[in-house]
């Protein structure tokens, strides 16, 4: 696992201990870079990136606390900046609470869950 954060505070990385764990660390790092010169906003949103399963990463944001993106392992410009679109929506909607999960893996879309609003 690597962890992200603002410009100011560039990703920490780590001494692997295998040659998995140098490819995962890798991909971690690959991925923030993506982010970073793609939607530099976003980047400053992510607490941590960790690649799972075969050309998957999952990002953890800053908020809402512990949020977890899915993204693919090689995420292209064009997909962070739906993602980011996305985010900002929920944002712009005060959903940003509700949201259960959001993936970004698919070229063309991005899938959101969120809670049922509460009826009065």
């Amino acid at each position: 696992m690597c962890s992200g954060g603002d410009p100011q505070h560039p990703p920490t990385t780590f001494a692997p201990a295998s040659k998995v764990g140098a490819a995962r660390i890798g991909t971690a790092l690959d991925v923030l870079q993506r982010v970073r010169a793609a939607e530099p906003v976003m980047y400053g949103w992510i607490s941590e990136v960790q690649p799972v399963g075969a050309g998957e990463v999952i990002l953890r944001l800053r908020a809402p606390a512990g949020l977890e993106a899915r993204l693919p392992a090689s995420p292209g410009s064009a997909g962070l900046r739906l993602l980011r679109t996305a985010l900002a929506d929920l944002a712009a909607k005060h959903d940003l609470n509700r949201l259960l999960r959001i993936d970004a893996r698919y070229s063309d879309q991005i899938v959101v869950a969120l809670t049922p609003k509460a009826t009065n």
